[in-house]
């Protein structure tokens, strides 16, 4: 995470429901030391309190586009993943 030192961020281990499991305290554990399994999550985040103002984006200027619209490209990643016969899971190599 750019912008917090190690010493203020805090990880918490949640479930695939995003139910909080543990904090992950051992700096130096594994993943599967951790019991890590597919679909768990690792939230991050800074117990200073300084960096939650700077990650408000309603103030940056986006640009927004609409699922149809999207759909009419014929160079984007939907485009591309219809065209090789990619389905929403990851492939395992």
């Amino acid at each position: 995470i750019v912008g917090m030192t190690i010493e203020t961020m805090r990880l918490e281990l949640h479930d695939k429901d995003e139910n909080l499991i543990s904090a992950l305290t051992d700096d130096c554990a594994t993943l599967e030391e951790l019991g890590i399994c597919d679909g768990m999550q690792i939230y991050v985040s800074d117990s200073s309190g300084e960096i939650a103002p700077t990650l408000n984006d309603t103030m940056i200027e986006k640009y927004d586009i609409t699922d149809e619209q999207y759909e009419q490209r014929s160079e984007s990643i939907r485009a591309w993943k219809k065209r090789h016969g990619v389905d929403k899971k990851i492939v395992n190599l």
